[in-house]
């Protein structure tokens, strides 16, 4: 089995207990949108870096606009 939050090979449910960063609960939403914004944030800083005339530029499409925020999680059960 994998742990879907580090990826990391797992033998059990220890794996979850043992440590503070990979839970049970179902995180994969905060999990792929800090992985979109991640992946904007990295290809932004190489572009700039490869083009640094482009850093004033504002962007027509920007990518990063369309994210949605994180939904609050809800603390009732319904």
């Amino acid at each position: 089995f994998i742990c879907y939050v580090c990826r990391e090979t797992i033998n059990g449910y220890d794996h979850f207990t043992d440590n503070e960063r990979c839970t049970l609960s179902n995180q994969s939403d905060k999990i792929h949108y800090d992985e979109m914004v991640q992946a904007y944030t990295n290809a932004k800083n190489e572009y700039l870096r490869l083009h640094p005339e482009a850093h004033d530029m504002i962007l027509r499409y920007d990518p990063i606009s369309h994210l949605s925020k994180l939904p609050v999680p809800s603390t009732t059960n319904v």
